[in-house]
């Protein structure tokens, strides 16, 4: 049953000399068991205008629409008015009773309407949306956790690997150096110079480093995962002909 549900007066605010709008009457459709429901009386103040349009689906789909009628010339020459754009709407905001904090009153077709907006539904909207990122947030956390486990294990192994790679790189060039040292200390004892002799130090120097030299190439190519060692052969021949050379008189 279509019955009246309440009376909205509104001012309109100090630059309007606190015109008071008097006499929008609510009405909806109200069962009979509340059609002699005591008409409530509201009082508020004009507070915007906003594009219909525009409005969060929040309100447009949850709020109670009623219908707007009255009596007051005034009331009647203000809608006409302000209402004539269909998309623009009127927030009054509600200073007594606070049912709902705010109403829209806007025009649909040939008349106007109001719509109550319910703070309680944006309330659990935010409600649900704060769970939802405290929810994401935990989630992302537990997710940078793993990504940061995970970038320290790689980390970890890229360094080892490394270490290890040092470590047979050095090992490699540790058994040329022990091999090309043995192998001229071999060749001046059986060209009898003994280690006591004059110049036996510099010339075993001189021998090393151009033995060095001389297998620079492979001794580059030792970083490699997969390079050789240096053959036993060609290092013996090496020094064979080193000290040949240097001990030719």
């Amino acid at each position: 049953m279509f019955a009246k549900a309440g009376v909205l007066n509104f001012k309109l605010g100090e630059k309007y000399a606190d015109t008071l709008i008097r006499d929008v009457q609510i009405w909806r459709d109200v069962d009979t068991a509340q059609e002699n429901t005591k008409i409530t009386t509201f009082k508020g103040s004009f507070l915007c205008y906003i594009d219909m349009k525009k409005l969060p689906v929040w309100i447009s789909h949850s709020s109670t629409i009623s219908t707007c009628l009255t009596c007051s010339a005034t009331a009647k020459s203000y809608f006409s008015v302000k209402l004539k754009r269909l998309r623009r709407g009127i927030v009054v905001e509600l200073t007594e009773p606070l049912a709902c904090k705010y109403v829209i009153l806007y025009r649909h077709e040939s008349r106007v309407e109001c719509l109550e907006v319910e703070l309680s539904v944006k309330k659990a909207l935010d409600g649900a949306i704060a769970k939802m990122q405290s929810t994401a947030a935990v989630s992302t956390k537990d997710n940078n956790i793993d990504a940061i486990l995970r970038q320290s294990q790689e980390k970890h192994l890229i360094h080892t690997k490394r270490i290890k790679k040092s470590m047979e790189i050095s090992e490699k060039r540790l058994q040329f150096n022990e091999t090309l040292s043995k192998l001229i200390l071999g060749g001046l004892r059986l060209r009898g110079i003994p280690n006591s002799q004059s110049g036996f130090q510099k010339l075993y120097q001189m021998t090393f480093a151009a033995a060095e030299f001389t297998h620079r190439n492979e001794l580059q190519q030792l970083p490699r995962t997969n390079a050789l060692d240096v053959p036993f052969e060609s290092l013996q021949s090496t020094v064979e002909a080193l000290l040949k050379l240097f001990t030719k008189s």
